[in-house]
């Protein structure tokens, strides 16, 4: 075999092995890429509006608390408008909430929620009606029975959307750290390949070039 055929075929074989490795890295960035996307775009938002939907929560249920001790018509109807806001609030959450729920455990958890709201305003209208005309000691009931219960049932629900949310989001950071040390794994290994790869073939194309090289010295005694 000619050197220039042996130099070529080392040439070849050291383009792929570094075709391959640079090929498994971009492959595992991309991997990672996804996950961290999956994480800011989808896991985080999800959690995030969880936790601001469950402060808003309690901010409806602290203003039913304030309407059934207050007995000024005024306060009670500034009461009832702060709490129009804050379901307009919740509103707005909940539609920024939907495009995020993916999954069946969390389509579940988030119809549960929603129904459990609407279960919940249906007892807040009983409760404000009771307080706005006096009779607190029924509205006092309406806010310790029905209407506590299903509030509860809300938070459950969306304590438990939240949840799945959080576990996906530690799941993807987990497959993430996991790519990447697989990647790490493949290139140290690809790359001693590589290294052994050079050596031998610099070894044998130093060695089949010295041979013509010798056989031209070599003094003739015939």
């Amino acid at each position: 075999m000619k050197l220039s055929t042996r130099l070529g075929l080392a040439f070849a074989v050291m383009l792929l092995l570094t075709l391959g490795v640079g090929g498994l890295a971009l492959n595992r960035i991309a991997v990672v890429n996804a996950s961290g996307q999956e994480v800011v775009e989808q896991w985080l938002p999800s959690i995030v509006i969880g936790g601001a939907t469950r402060i808003e929560l309690n901010r409806v249920r602290i203003a039913e608390s304030e309407h059934v001790l207050n007995n000024d018509p005024v306060a009670m109807q500034a009461i009832e408008d702060k709490i129009e806001q804050h379901k307009s609030v919740l509103a707005d959450l909940s539609v920024r909430h939907q495009p995020l729920i993916r999954g069946e455990d969390e389509r579940k958890a988030y119809e549960q929620y929603q129904q459990g709201l609407q279960h919940y305003y249906a007892a807040q209208k009983e409760l404000l009606e009771l307080s706005r005309n006096g009779e607190k000691g029924d509205a006092r009931m309406t806010y310790r029975g029905t209407s506590s219960k299903s509030f509860d049932d809300s938070v459950q629900a969306l304590a438990a959307l939240t949840e799945i949310s959080a576990k996906e989001s530690r799941a993807a950071a987990a497959g993430a750290a996991a790519t990447y040390a697989s990647a790490i794994r493949w290139m140290v290994a690809l790359g001693a390949v590589a290294l052994v790869a050079a050596v031998g073939m610099a070894s044998w194309i130093v060695r089949s070039g010295a041979r013509p090289l010798t056989a031209r010295r070599s003094p003739s005694w015939s």
